[in-house]
């Protein structure tokens, strides 16, 4: 099956090298190729080879992380169950069938008429959080219901929580206490 990708070509000078097709001499370039968070350099091609388009470039990534199936594997799966009923926990709302995959049923977690769940968990450095993200889970709350994102940071290789997030609108941040800070009216 194949697995999109979106790459991006940097073609830079490759000086003093032989090209790796024809073993000329003429100037020869490099193509770096980016994806994510790997990176990877081409042998040097001479731009007769590339431009008679009988060249393949290869270029092998630095990092293993892209993957032909791209399914959470069982333990990823059971990591974002126990993160579900972790907060549900946490929290006293319900689990979602289908982690809200249903047509009424939307969001990870629900308590009824006053929190929408979305849970994530990451074993990288960071984790990218989008406007259209945020008003989807806000979209799918119901009269009087907040909604709310709890992202995980995980260790990568066992998966085991090294930090946990909230994130909230600010209005229900402040509804929530005295959070105006020394300096505000």
């Amino acid at each position: 099956m194949p697995v999109p990708l979106e790459l991006h070509f940097i073609p830079h000078p490759a000086p003093d090298a032989v090209c790796s097709k024809c073993g000329g001499d003429a100037p020869t370039y490099s193509v770096s190729v980016f994806h994510k968070q790997e990176y990877g350099d081409s042998e040097p091609i001479c731009l007769n080879c590339l431009s008679q388009g009988t060249a393949v470039l290869r270029v092998e990534l630095e990092s293993d992380e892209v993957k032909p199936d791209r399914r959470p594997d069982k333990r990823a799966r059971k990591r974002a169950q126990r993160q579900d009923q972790h907060v549900a926990r946490l929290t006293g709302a319900r689990i979602q069938p289908n982690s809200g995959a249903t047509a009424h049923e939307k969001g990870d977690l629900r308590k009824k008429g006053e929190l929408r769940i979305e849970t994530k968990y990451t074993g990288k450095q960071g984790f990218r959080v989008t406007r259209a993200m945020l008003d989807k889970i806000r979209g799918e709350c119901a009269l009087k219901e907040k909604p709310a994102l709890v992202l995980t940071f995980v260790h990568p290789d066992t998966l085991s929580t090294q930090d946990e997030w909230v994130i909230i609108p600010v209005e229900d941040w402040n509804a929530a206490g005295d959070n105006s800070g020394p300096n505000r009216t």
